[in-house]
């Protein structure tokens, strides 16, 4: 089966995309390629966005025996409109397009790419690329060829979209009611949905109630976790992974540094990953004007198997969000990576995050976003040593049982598998 997964949003280096999904349908036997942005200048992205001066002028090159291509990603642009009306005139565009079968004139050169590569299944990581996937069916079936699309929700994006993306109020509504006829219009046309969480499921759902919608988690691939260095400091180690910004606690966790530091003066907090933009230069102006360098340490953006490595320091780990529904309904993937740390997690009480920690009993739950309620639960735990040492161990048992990826993994491949058989069986009808 030849399978080509289309972002316009992630790099190669992404660790779901690349590392969980197309490296297990790649060992599982399938031909697999994945076509991702360039910059303007025509580089690849690494996960920060970052261009990868080594990969230049390449557009295409073998990364774990995948065909990976890269394109050129063209915006549109009017000095004359709002940037709000241009976003929503693009999502608007591309209803108009799939409902109308207009070839149209965006991702134009993903949906290029796409047609070149002549897959079996389509699988798409975002609404751009999902637009573009569907185009594609529409264009193959045109040529006579049936082909699958697979819609990958990794976001809740109503939200994205309505809290985030939007500059100006008027248009938090707008892009939420357009998502969600967008989506519903995604949902029809594609074969398979995947997405993280069992909130999200339950909102696709909700907009499409017959199509078959999966839960694939994002959690880390089984593997023997780096064994802890003996540090100096015995004190327990607090951390913190992934994207460093305001909407993940960036302003508590400096203030919650700043009180523990105080009553712990071994308290150090450990944030592997990085910020950028002005989050970076708070970050960097709160550690020099607090005098919080021994207490709170910055790692920058780190691979996979970095992260890890650093992570096998940690005894808490934290998952700290604002009270917003794109927060609130998906589960972040450092809630896993912490378990396979073998650390403790202190996270938010939200539907799928809140159940998955008491379930398995590995942290403790906050039930409000606010810098005391999180000074509250670190403090809890390195007061209670006997009760941290027992939350690590179920949060290391968690993973090893239940959140990794050789149990995700499989149900992946079998959903995978339940949709190339049908498409099989239905090539076989026709020709009889």
């Amino acid at each position: 089966m030849k399978v080509c997964m289309l972002t316009s949003g992630h790099s190669h280096m992404d660790n779901r995309v690349f590392f969980k999904e197309a490296c297990t349908l790649h060992q599982a036997g399938h031909d697999v390629s994945l076509v991702v942005p360039l910059s303007a200048e025509g580089y690849f992205l690494d996960p920060m966005h970052q261009p990868i001066s080594s990969l230049y002028p390449r557009t295409s090159f073998i990364e774990n025996g995948i065909q990976i291509y890269g394109y050129q990603k063209k915006r549109r642009e009017s000095d004359t409109m709002n940037p709000d009306e241009v976003r929503l005139q693009v999502l608007e565009d591309f209803i108009r397009f799939i409902e109308e079968d207009e070839f149209g004139n965006l991702e134009v050169d993903l949906i290029r790419k796409g047609m070149e590569i002549d897959a079996d299944i389509y699988h798409a990581h975002e609404i751009s690329s999902a637009y573009a996937a569907i185009k594609v069916k529409q264009l193959k079936e045109k040529e006579g060829k049936k082909v699958k699309v697979v819609y990958d929700v990794h976001e809740y994006f109503p939200s994205i979209y309505g809290d985030v993306v939007a500059g100006e109020d008027q248009y938090r509504e707008a892009y939420r009611e357009v998502i969600r006829k967008l989506e519903r219009l995604f949902l029809h046309h594609s074969d398979l949905i995947i997405t993280v969480s069992e909130s999200i499921r339950d909102y696709l759902l909700q907009l499409y109630p017959h199509q078959n919608v999966h839960v694939i988690k994002n959690v880390p691939i089984l593997k023997e976790q780096p064994k802890r260095n003996n540090r100096d400091n015995a004190f327990p180690l607090v951390c913190y992974e992934g994207y460093i910004r305001f909407e993940r606690g960036l302003k508590e966790l400096v203030e919650a540094t700043e009180i523990l530091s105080t009553k712990y003066p071994q308290f150090r907090l450990l944030m592997v990953g990085q910020a950028a933009g002005h989050e970076a230069d708070f970050l960097h102006q709160a550690i020099s004007e607090k005098q919080l360098h021994r207490h709170l340490v910055v790692t920058g953006w780190q691979t996979p198997e970095k992260a890890a490595e650093w992570l096998s320091h940690a005894d808490i780990g934290i998952v700290f969000l604002i009270d917003a529904p794109y927060c609130r309904l998906t589960l972040s993937n450092k809630l896993f990576n912490y378990m396979r740390a073998g650390a403790a997690i202190i996270g938010m009480d939200y539907p799928d995050m809140g159940r998955i920690i008491k379930e398995s009993g590995a942290g403790i739950t906050i039930s409000r976003f606010r810098t005391e309620e999180l000074v509250h639960a670190v403090d809890e735990l390195l007061r209670d040593r006997e009760k941290l040492e027992e939350l690590k161990e179920k949060s290391r048992v968690a993973y090893e049982t239940t959140y990794n990826w050789n149990v995700e993994g499989r149900k992946f491949l079998r959903i995978y598998e339940e949709l190339s058989g049908s498409a099989a069986r239905r090539e076989e009808g026709n020709r009889a």
